[in-house]
């Protein structure tokens, strides 16, 4: 789909599972992995709020089974564009969730948050060490801002009895995989209902560069990503928190050792 073209799901033979809605291309974070934070203003030629409704409306029409993703950027840079889609999700009895990086909600917006009934929030957190972490995402005292929410977001939840799960993503890499079973061990004290691990990509929001594995700090060696994926498989057994399958990280085994060429898989992405 070019930039600006408007989805019409009537000529799609196939109902998707997962339809991806970005809010922002901006983002309040400096990622290394990421060059979200260089726009400094969304992009005039993208699709516009009303289509991104008119979306919304389509998929009530076509299948209500279909999950709606709000992703960015960050989310939550725009507020008034995720809560006006969100709470249309509502309105209209469409699955929604959000991925953030859970540094621009304050306390007295977790109640709104939950309110919208949500399928799962999934807050991204790349380290149960805070300078790793703050190195990764760019900014000192994102550690802090990101757990701080987590935790309370995850107490207000369970004392409303809401249905909201609350998960937490991390990336793979060179910065955690010798560590990951004190990572998991984190993620469970802090609460989450799950985590998701996914494995480092290229630079997101810019052309592909097949140079990026030699030029990434974070990509590891494959003797890294074996010893700590296969440390991660046997720590699935006692460690429910642990949300993918067998098969799901031996295929990141897959990738880490040949990153270039995938194999053809069905679309797990959140």
């Amino acid at each position: 789909m070019l930039k600006g073209e408007v989805l019409n799901m009537v000529e799609m033979k196939k109902s998707p599972s997962v339809v991806f809605i970005k809010t922002t291309e901006c983002c309040n974070l400096k990622c290394v992995q990421c060059n979200y934070h260089k726009n400094k203003a969304d992009d005039k030629n993208n699709i516009t709020i009303d289509d991104k409704m008119d979306i919304l409306n389509q998929i009530k029409e076509w299948d209500k089974n279909i999950r709606v993703s709000f992703t960015g950027g960050e989310p939550f840079v725009r507020k008034d564009v995720f809560y006006k889609l969100a709470k249309e999700c509502k309105k209209l009895g469409i699955k929604a969730s959000v991925t953030t990086n859970g540094t621009l909600i304050k306390d007295n917006e977790l109640k709104e948050l939950l309110d919208l009934n949500l399928d799962f929030i999934l807050i991204s957190i790349d380290s149960n060490d805070e300078k790793i972490h703050n190195s990764i995402r760019g900014v000192d005292n994102s550690f802090e801002l990101v757990t701080t929410f987590a935790k309370n977001i995850i107490e207000l939840r369970n004392s409303i009895k809401s249905n909201t799960g609350i998960y937490v993503s991390t990336l793979l890499g060179k910065h955690n995989l010798n560590d990951i079973e004190n990572v998991i061990k984190f993620f469970e004290k802090v609460g989450f209902d799950g985590v998701f691990f996914q494995a480092i990509q290229p630079n997101f929001s810019s052309e592909f560069d097949e140079s990026w594995i030699e030029n990434s700090s974070l990509y590891p060696s494959y003797e890294e990503a074996e010893n700590g994926i296969n440390k991660i498989i046997k720590l699935k057994e006692n460690h429910r928190i642990i949300s993918q399958t067998k098969e799901q990280f031996e295929d990141m085994l897959i990738y880490f050792k040949n990153p270039l060429k995938l194999p053809f898989k069905k679309c797990e992405a959140m």
